[in-house]
């Protein structure tokens, strides 16, 4: 070989050398499970799906169950388990037809017996099963063949396809026989008794650490919307949000649980990696709530002047550094416009007034220390504790903001900063041990929060939380509201409803916490939804959402409609293809000079 085809072999593997590492890191990336990270601030607590306390264990129960029925980006309702139903005008029934291929993790066949059974599972669990009290409505669940089922109702419900459509499924071939709070239902160990019909199944628990689900191959899913481009779902406990935010900038998670709060909001814009997705209130609905049975707020009075002495702006000023939607209404037109009026709005900030409510009814500050005394009592004085969220620095924080308020109307507040293992219970279990709590609650597609929180049906062990209400006036609005089946009659109701709350105020809405999610930028084709990317009826993000460094090329969010547009999976690794082919284009060239040169 002359000189020249001795130089020309040189630079070809000086160029191999500098190219294979490109070539072997994408084709790495490509055959690699696609592993999806949500970091939570605490555990979930519970698997047991007809127990769920909160919106972390919802978001992991929707992966691995399904529902009949989903949202699409309008909260408009599409089919899910069920590919298609029929409502009663009158709201005295529904009709469910389920998919014909549907099927458990274990491969067992889904049919309407596991719907009817569920259903009539769930209503004779215990009360505090979640969505307990709709279920009391059913007079019966009919089997119309082994893909249909009819729900037959007592008291009509103009909410029956949302209502009824939105518990998870449960199979009969595993449950028949024991209790609703078994304590199989909470086994990390059990993998049996974490087998749903979702696009995700069960794996692996470690409480307090990590839980680990992977993509169901076999999910109904894949010939009507799309297997999930995700293998891997894995949620990560990481307590604190700076060690969250570290954790995505690492690249060990992707996301996590709930917005961001505070500076971190700038901080996460600013870093290289991540990105903040905003642009939607979210669906956290923070209230200031009230024990009704407590002696001072159980006078509506008090609970007037505290609903003047509030001052939202500097609510979201201190808590979300104005990253915020006040709230003046218990159906907020941020969310809710369809149901909104203005007639329902509670006070604007007035401490003067607020003052004048509590002098006029007889609490004044007889020894001049700054605190109120009840009417005729000089030594009780007007003085609550109020509970916060200690891992929600936004609850820790509008909690200390309310503190200041009130004490400029002479009510002293002392801040109880507790974990949910011992806020839940309180505000919950029977019996209600607290006295002002401030948190967030979250919304849903359809406005039925004000039945639980304020409907007296409601006000059983693990019941919502307005403790104490018990209103005849307000049953029978809540109940026009719940039955009516007709817009014009919902909204009059509605209308009613919101009237009635800032008349008795059983609690104060405050503000909902605009979305700012932190996410890491490879991360997209997420789907946004009122309430934001990552709620517990947004099905279709873990469905769609993919790794670009994985999936180079992939098409824009497909419409979540049955017939969508499925994002493309990697199937041929074309990148090592074209690089090979390069490579060989090189040599070849080469080869052909060296030889042209010998002759």
């Amino acid at each position: 070989m002359n000189m020249f085809g001795k130089k020309f072999l040189v630079c070809v593997l000086i160029l191999l050398t500098a190219i294979a590492p490109y070539f072997l890191r994408r084709t790495n990336a490509q055959d690699q499970e696609m592993v999806f990270v949500m970091a939570y601030p605490s555990d979930i607590g519970e698997m047991n799906p007809l127990f769920p306390r909160s919106e972390r264990t919802n978001w992991f129960l929707i992966q691995i169950y399904d529902e009949l029925i989903a949202y699409d980006e309008q909260l408009k309702p599409i089919p899910w388990l069920a590919e298609s139903w029929e409502v009663d005008p009158n709201g005295k029934w529904v009709v469910f037809h389920i998919r014909k291929n549907a099927k458990w993790h274990d491969g067992q066949p889904l049919t309407s017996e596991d719907v009817k059974f569920t259903f009539e599972y769930w209503k004779n669990a215990p009360e505090d099963a979640s969505g307990w009290t709709i279920l009391q409505n059913i007079e019966s669940v009919e089997l119309v063949d082994d893909y249909t089922v009819r729900i037959n109702l007592k008291e009509p419900d103009g909410f029956a396809l949302e209502h009824y459509g939105g518990y998870y499924i449960l199979p009969k071939h595993i449950w028949e026989g024991y209790a609703a709070d078994d304590a199989r239902w909470d086994d990390p160990n059990d993998k049996q008794a974490h087998i749903g019909s979702g696009p995700f199944y069960y794996v692996e628990r470690v409480p307090d650490e990590y839980i680990v689900m992977k993509k169901f191959e076999d999910w109904w899913g894949k010939d009507v919307y799309q297997l999930p481009n995700v293998d891997v779902l894995r949620i990560e406990v990481i307590r604190g949000q700076a060690a969250r935010i570290l954790a995505m900038r690492e690249g060990k998670a992707a996301t996590e649980r709930y917005e961001l709060w505070g500076t971190d909001v700038n901080t996460v814009i600013e870093a290289p990696e991540t990105d903040v997705i905003t642009g939607v209130a979210s669906q956290w609905d923070y209230v200031l709530g009230f024990n009704l049975t407590i002696p001072g707020l159980d006078d509506v009075r008090v609970r007037r002047a505290i609903a003047y002495a509030i001052d939202r702006d500097e609510i979201i000023k201190i808590a979300r550094l104005g990253w915020g939607t006040p709230t003046w209404s218990v159906i907020p037109e941020a969310f809710y416009p369809l149901y909104y009026s203005e007639k329902g709005r509670f006070p604007e900030h007035d401490v003067d007034k607020a003052n004048q409510i509590l002098d006029e009814a007889g609490y004044l500050d007889v020894d001049g220390d700054g605190i109120r005394e009840f009417p005729g009592d000089p030594n009780k004085e007007l003085k609550f504790d109020m509970m916060v969220l200690s891992w929600d620095d936004i609850s820790v924080d509008a909690g200390a903001a309310i503190a200041q308020e009130l004490k400029k109307i002479g009510i002293e507040i002392e801040v109880a900063i507790t974990d949910d293992a011992v806020m839940y219970p309180a505000l919950y279990a029977l019996p209600r041990n607290y006295r002002m709590y401030e948190m967030s609650h979250g919304f849903g597609p359809v406005p039925d929060h004000v039945w639980y929180r304020m409907h007296s049906a409601n006000d059983i062990d693990w019941g919502d939380n307005c403790y104490g209400l018990h209103s005849e006036e307000m049953d029978r609005a809540l109940d026009e509201f719940m039955r009516a089946t007709s817009l014009e009659d919902r909204k009059r109701a509605a209308e009613k409803v919101q009237i009635l709350a800032t008349e008795l105020i059983p609690y104060i809405p405050l503000f909902l916490s605009d979305d700012t999610h932190a996410i890491r930028k490879e991360w997209v084709n997420y789907t946004m939804l009122p309430g934001g990317p990552f709620t517990s009826y947004n099905r279709l993000t873990m469905l769609y959402i993919y790794n670009a460094e994985m999936m180079p090329a992939v098409t824009e969010t497909p419409s979540p409609t049955p017939a969508a547009t499925p994002a493309p999976a990697p199937g041929v690794n074309w990148t090592l293809v074209g690089g090979l082919a390069v490579v060989a284009l090189i040599v070849g060239i080469g080869i052909g000079f060296v030889l042209t040169k010998k002759r």
